[in-house]
């Protein structure tokens, strides 16, 4: 009920191409589907709206209709969605930006240049859609504007070539904060890390080598400025700092990188889910590539509020905006945001590879999750047909 010619944040509200909610499902979404040409398409649209670009207008409330060009952030006009701290131009370079939402429509559906975290989406959904298709011809299509926004990211990094610091929703809808710019620096090191694998996959040696260095530099940076040594702390403690910071693999040490598995693990244990859209997608990944396997199950069989067990009791059997939305008068009950994690993350725990392709079907099934699971069955889509599988632990 989300996917509509582009893949939308809610069927009766809003309707929109929030590219956060589009990249945080596509890993999903690609393993449930035959979505390559879906995605496909939609990474044309990225490349049409950066080919349009923006344009700052100085006069004419953010509420009105579109201007005849699209609307940059402007600070005499300012917005839901913009934010210039971190930034010292206030975004006149804006080569390579894009909006929150793609197709983009008008103000106030989020800012452009958007959040990171949204606008890595034109690099992350053609990755994932390639790493589960193996559609080299559409990875080649997508490269350009993916690139083109590694690029903007760079140039506005504090210092240029480094982390960035600006960012609007962080991790959006969290029960707890964590630092924005450390969001902000998450998301351009994965982003940066990705074209780096779509680069080598091209054949763009020179473009591979140089995202492969900087994307090591870049997670060396993210754990200098976001490790607190005093505390032993990520971003501030939170889950998704704990998250990122193993997602990552930031830790340089394999002491420092038990010890953010076993805090993540224990506090969601005593608390359950207090992360947002950022924490969803990548927490069961970070816990179980970290030595937490069972911890992550704990959290994905998890009934009591807050979790997604206790969404699907509740009702109407779609999972939710906010943890808490059937206590909001405006709150989504049919929101994918919060699925992207879990469900590539059972597909993992069922067997299937990494490096599976449906060109390339590959299962590796792990004694530690047949141990604790106890049996499992998966299919996804291959080449001729489906590939499915079942195994019980004995």
């Amino acid at each position: 009920s989300n996917l509509h010619s582009i893949p939308t944040d809610c069927p009766q509200r809003e309707k929109r191409g929030w590219m956060g909610d589009a990249q945080w499902t596509s890993r999903e979404t690609s393993l449930n589907f035959r979505a390559a040409d879906f995605y496909q398409n939609f990474a044309r649209t990225f490349a049409d709206t950066q080919a349009v670009g923006c344009k700052q207008v100085e006069s004419g409330s953010a509420m009105g209709p579109r201007p005849a060009v699209y609307e940059c952030c402007s600070v005499k006009n300012p917005s839901f969605g913009c934010d210039w701290h971190g930034v010292n131009d206030s975004f006149k370079d804006d080569a390579g930006s894009m909006p929150d939402v793609v197709p983009y429509s008008r103000k106030p559906y989020g800012g452009w240049p958007g959040d990171p975290t949204w606008g890595i989406a034109t690099v992350e959904i053609p990755y994932q859609s390639w790493t589960v298709s193996g559609d080299k011809v559409a990875l080649f299509e997508a490269y350009a504007a993916a690139k083109a926004f590694g690029e903007f990211l760079l140039r506005h990094a504090d210092p240029p070539g480094g982390l960035i610091r600006f960012g609007y929703y962080g991790d959006w809808l969290a029960l707890e904060a964590t630092d924005t710019q450390a969001v902000s620096a998450f998301s351009q090191t994965i982003a940066i890390k990705r074209l780096a694998e779509m680069a080598r996959e091209l054949g763009h040696i020179e473009d591979a080598g140089r995202y492969g260095n900087l994307s090591k530099a870049l997670t060396a940076a993210w754990h200098a400025r976001h490790f607190d040594a005093a505390k032993g702390q990520y971003a501030g403690g939170s889950q998704t700092g704990y998250a990122m910071a193993l997602y990552l693999d930031a830790p340089p040490t394999p002491e420092l990188k038990k010890a953010a598995a076993d805090a993540l693990a224990k506090d969601l244990g005593l608390r359950g889910p207090a992360y947002g859209g950022v924490g969803s997608r990548i927490v069961f990944q970070a816990l179980a590539r970290s030595g937490r396997l069972d911890a992550a199950l704990k959290l994905a069989t998890r009934v009591d509020f807050p979790s997604l067990g206790y969404m699907l009791a509740e009702g109407p059997g779609t999972i939710w905006e906010t943890w808490d939305a059937r206590d909001k008068f405006d709150g989504s009950l049919n929101h994918p945001m919060y699925c992207g994690g879990i469900g590539a993350f059972m597909y993992e725990v069922a067997g299937l590879s990494l490096e599976h392709r449906h060109d390339q079907p590959a299962l590796r099934i792990s004694a530690e999750a047949a141990e604790l699971a106890g049996s499992a069955e998966g299919s996804v889509g291959v080449v001729g047909g489906a590939l499915r599988w079942s195994w019980r632990w004995r």
